[in-house]
């Protein structure tokens, strides 16, 4: 009895992971601006099954450039991005990406980011989630000529 609890308490962790993914893109500019957008799933005022919470996302430029993080934009349709689960055992995401993003114009600009050339920049956002169907997240460059790698951060419970 003794070793079914022990073994049941070292279990324990393994079992209370919380799944969690990444998004990233790397892409070459030519006078132009990259988006990339996580989104929730599904139609405005419905629920995901699971709660999506960002943990953060990087960004970093070869030449100077100013990046902007904005939410709730009108959902995006186009160009989907590969999503990465952490772990080969977690199921599929819920949430999807979308690079060269088509979403619509932001409810709100969070903030804005200068970023030296060759700088990498940390957001942190874990304070937000994907509570509806067609929330989303939206990292936007302005227009360079150069190259930017963009990763978002995720958990799924």
């Amino acid at each position: 009895m003794k070793r079914l609890l022990l073994l049941l308490a070292l279990a324990l962790p393994l079992v209370a992971q919380t799944p969690s993914y990444t998004a990233t893109k790397t892409t070459t500019l030519s006078s132009a601006a990259e988006a990339i957008t996580i989104q929730a799933p599904g139609a405005a005022g419905t629920r995901p099954t699971k709660l999506i919470t960002l943990t953060g996302a990087s960004v970093n430029c070869s030449v100077a450039c100013t990046v902007t993080v904005e939410r709730d934009g009108t959902a995006a349709t186009t160009t989907a991005l590969t999503v990465s689960p952490l772990d080969y055992h977690y199921p599929a995401a819920q949430a999807v990406a979308f690079s060269a993003s088509n979403v619509g114009s932001a409810t709100a600009t969070l903030a804005s980011y200068p970023i030296v050339a060759g700088a990498t920049v940390l957001i942190a956002l874990s304070t937000k989630q994907l509570l509806s169907g067609g929330d989303n997240l939206t990292i936007r460059t302005n227009s360079i000529t150069g190259t930017v790698v963009i990763n978002f951060a995720w958990t799924e419970k």
